[in-house]
């Protein structure tokens, strides 16, 4: 009996040897796989970690849908590129492109960009789109009202309110908004732009 007992003593022990070996092995391949995890992360564009790479691309076209139809509407020529940035100080711009001939390039700020609702971004990329059709049809008179007069024969007034509302909110200041916003009338600026 006493062989016996010291058999299966033995037959144990080898088997958790061989176990502690297997557990040994397992978390050294564990160790060295998390080890790996960050160089794999960077080279897989962070895919692993579900990145924002669709949404962006979802909003990149949104965006791009509307300038160009508001580029229709407002019949602008000049072609306009989009540029999503972590920083623009005026929140959303427009600019002469640097790069290409008779261009424009809107510029939006990326966690400005994140607020906005649809009527919130349709209405500030027509106040900017407004901004290049006085520049394409009279480049001297280049002001906040006119820009806004353009951009509301596409969106509304209420709609320009809450930018400019969203506006002052993020840079902290305030404004009067009839200094931006004309009424619904004509003015000798409008029947002049026509």
């Amino acid at each position: 009996m006493k062989s016996h007992l010291q058999s299966l003593h033995a037959c144990r022990s080898k088997f958790y040897r061989r176990e502690l070996r297997r557990c040994r092995r397992r978390r050294l391949y564990l160790s060295s796989g998390l080890a790996c995890l960050p160089l794999l992360l960077f080279l897989s564009g962070n895919k692993l970690l579900g990145s924002d790479k669709p949404k962006a691309k979802r909003q990149n076209e949104r965006i791009r849908t509307i300038v160009g139809r508001f580029r229709s509407d407002l019949a602008i020529p000049a072609e306009v590129l989009i540029s999503i940035v972590p920083q623009n100080k005026r929140l959303v711009s427009m600019e002469r492109s640097k790069e290409r001939r008779n261009a424009f390039v809107l510029s939006l700020d990326r966690n400005f960009l994140d607020t906005l609702d649809d009527s919130e971004l349709t209405a500030a990329i027509a106040h900017e789109l407004g901004h290049v059709w006085i520049f394409t049809h009279h480049p001297y008179l280049q002001t906040e009202l006119l820009a806004n007069q353009i951009a509301m024969k596409v969106v509304t007034r209420e709609s320009l309110e809450k930018v400019y509302q969203r506006v002052w909110k993020d840079k902290g200041t305030k404004g009067d908004i009839e200094e931006f916003l004309p009424a619904l009338r004509q003015n000798h600026e409008t029947q002049a732009l026509k």
